[in-house]
């Protein structure tokens, strides 16, 4: 028996949970990559069944005139024209490629949303393990990034798209760049020849984060601040690989704030925000960027629409708060920097990209959301994970490890509790502007549906501002879209109650051939800038061409163009709108000046050119009618969708132009094209009897 205890005594310890993962982890390195994806396929996968949120997402995929086909015009006004005051290419790419394989299915847009967002987390665990050099708390920290709540609205709405996208090639380019500056610093050292292969990698996913959104600008600092951990001084090469970088950036940088300025997504009025002087916006931002660090470490009480600088939005001691943390996390980079990188590291990933969306030196209209934390947070989990990490190897006993590593899983645990939760408030369009409404109001608590009932009782007594009302608007809209009529006519009747919803009643009033009684509520609509005054004012235009007053029809199709490009949108609608008013009042030279307006804002609208080619034949130029319609037969069957036209209407048409220009060979060949597209054209019996005629 002492012998058996001896001999028991002179085993080693049993290793901790974390390092016997981690050896498993290290025999192959699929093993972690395969454990994160199925991870967050089962924690996201069920949004693959989410709808249209109807907010940005409807315009991104379905009002963006680029996506109308996968042609040379398109991928050129791609790369050449920003839309919705954004300039994102390489995401825009991403939604023609989905309108090309899936169509209307919204289900496959979500599919390649969340597979983006898979990769970037694969590629955050690949970063994390060259930064911590332990697979376990690298697995630990990609998973925790991988469920963090804050994440919910980015993976759910694809209005987001550009947000995962980034992600997917921000986190590349972190990957590259650890690689690359490994080398890098050793062919120094050896006297070896630079790695340009690996710089030419790394500029070329800087560059696709650069071109899915504008925010991966910060990525030449990033790369400065991992140098700054690195080295205790930086060298002339390390100076020299950011210069092309930095400039690579400041372009991007420059045509996103010109394309955010020019659709106003900047602010120029800032009264919303008590004037916001120099002082005043300081303390906004030292509020939000306290409310960043605790959102990132305890995501509870989140919203869609958060309204900063409403009211007490937040107590004066926030700013404070903020200042603290700013400071303590400046000290804490220079000071760690060169004892502890890793989490020197960290606290840069964490602060440094909330740079370009902190509203410092241009004013966003939106000045915090959940979304603007999806790369901040890479620098929050990595503290996390090397926390861990770290007192782990201050108390290596098995029994002491194993608690940390229970902490840990528990820390996981409630992440992914909370966002379980949270997703669902994302899975219903009424779910989600009820938590809205909720949350931004004084009078209603607790969660799930608003009933118009509810409203109204809790509500007595109590002002509704106007972003309130707008948050109704937003209700009816999503109990319509979800087949609650009765709960949206009853929001309809509050907005009615309190001077809103004139749009509703200028509808009935036009469809019952009442244009006059449109006028004055739909006049109102636009003047009181309510949700939807650009389309208000398109049907001013309407209601004015069916007055009989043709000069304030074209005044108000104008104005509701310029609306619509304010806010960011194609102003396809109301050029088609004015063109049918010129073509009614046989005004042709007016109409044309219309049309080719239309064909630079929709390139791939075939009525720019089809209608073009008819106002040419209306005034006798037959000649360069013909090549108008040759542009539209260019475009792909899709982009007829929603015209009131069809490829059959435009092969008639070619063939009516091309007989009155005597090309029989190319008249026969349109007419035969007509009726095998639409064999029920309504001029088929006159067809037949011109292809029936003995050709030459």
């Amino acid at each position: 028996m002492k012998q058996n205890r001896k001999n028991l005594a002179g085993l080693s310890p049993r290793p901790s949970v974390a390092n016997r993962i981690s050896s498993w982890l290290e025999a192959s390195p699929w093993r972690g990559t395969a454990l994160l994806l199925s991870f967050t396929w089962i924690l996201w996968g069920r949004t693959i069944g989410f709808r249209l949120h109807y907010w940005d997402d409807f315009v991104y995929l379905f009002q963006d005139p680029r996506l109308e086909g996968l042609t040379r015009t398109h991928l050129r006004a791609i790369l050449a024209k920003p839309f919705f005051a954004n300039y994102h290419p390489i995401t825009t790419l991403t939604f023609l490629l989905d309108r090309s394989l899936w169509g209307q299915w919204i289900p496959g847009y979500h599919l390649t949303h969340l597979l983006f967002y898979s990769v970037g987390v694969v590629l955050v665990y690949e970063f994390f393990c060259r930064v911590l050099g332990d697979r376990f708390w690298a697995l630990f920290g990609a998973a925790l990034y991988s469920t963090h709540t804050l994440h919910v609205e980015p993976v759910a709405w694809l209005a987001c798209r550009k947000d995962v996208v980034c992600l997917a090639f921000y986190a590349a380019a972190l990957l590259v760049y650890e690689r690359y500056a490994g080398r890098r610093d050793r062919a120094m050292e050896a006297g070896e020849a630079w790695p340009w292969r690996d710089y030419l990698l790394l500029a070329f996913f800087t560059a696709l984060a650069l071109g899915s959104k504008g925010y991966a600008a910060v990525l030449p600092f990033v790369f400065l601040a991992r140098d700054l951990c690195s080295s205790p001084r930086l060298n002339r090469r390390q100076w020299l690989d950011k210069i092309p970088l930095f400039a690579l950036a400041g372009g991007l940088a420059l045509i996103t704030v010109h394309a955010q300025d020019t659709s106003s997504a900047l602010l120029k009025d800032m009264s919303a925000l008590g004037g916001l002087t120099a002082a005043g916006r300081i303390d906004v931002l030292l509020k939000i960027f306290s409310l960043y660090v605790g959102r990132s470490l305890l995501p509870l009480s989140l919203n869609a629409n958060y309204l900063v600088g409403s009211g007490d939005w937040y107590p004066e001691w926030g700013a404070v708060l903020g200042l603290f943390l700013l400071v303590a996390i400046l000290a804490g980079f220079f000071r760690l920097r060169r004892s502890s990188p890793a989490p020197a590291y960290a606290l840069a990933l964490f602060a440094l990209p909330l740079a370009t969306t902190m509203n410092t030196f241009f004013t966003l209209r939106l000045w915090m959301t959940d979304r603007y934390l999806l790369m901040p947070t890479i620098g929050s989990v990595l503290f996390f994970a090397w926390a861990g990490k770290t007192l782990q190897d201050r108390r290596p006993e098995p029994r002491r490890a194993n608690r940390v590593a229970a902490w840990a899983f528990m820390v996981l645990a409630l992440y992914a509790g909370l966002t379980v939760a949270r997703t669902r408030v994302w899975s219903s369009l009424i779910w989600l502007r009820s938590d809205t409404l909720r949350k931004n109001s004084d009078f209603l608590s607790g969660d799930g549906p608003v009933s118009a009932a509810e409203f109204v009782s809790k509500s007595s007594g109590h002002s509704s501002p106007r972003v309130l009302l707008d948050y109704i608007d937003d209700l009816v809209v999503a109990y319509e879209k979800e087949g609650r009529q009765d709960e949206a006519d009853a929001f309809r009747g509050i907005l009615r109650g309190v001077g809103r919803g004139g749009r509703d009643q200028a509808t009935a009033a036009m469809n019952a051939g009442r244009p006059q009684e449109a006028i004055p509520l739909l006049t109102a609509v636009v003047e009181k800038g309510e949700w939807g005054d650009e389309a208000a004012a398109d049907e001013l235009g309407d209601a004015y061409a069916k007055s009989g007053q043709p000069e304030k029809a074209r005044q108000w199709y104008q104005q509701s163009f310029m609306l619509h490009k304010k806010r960011g949108l194609s102003g396809a609608a109301p050029l088609v709108n004015k063109m049918a008013l010129e073509f009614k009042l046989k005004n042709y030279p007016q109409a044309l000046e219309t049309l080719r307006l239309l064909e630079k804002e929709a390139p791939g609208d075939p009525r720019g050119y089809i209608f073009e080619g008819r106002a040419l034949e209306e005034m006798g130029r037959l000649e360069q009618a013909y090549p108008c319609y040759e542009k539209a037969e260019k475009l792909p069957d899709s982009a007829y969708a929603g015209t009131q036209l069809t490829p059959a209407d435009l092969q008639r048409q070619m063939g009516s132009t091309a007989q009155k220009l005597g090309k029989t060979g190319e008249m026969r060949k349109h007419y035969a094209r007509c009726l095998r597209l639409n064999p029920d054209d309504p001029q088929r019996a006159a067809i037949e009897k011109i292809l029936a005629q003995p050709h030459g």
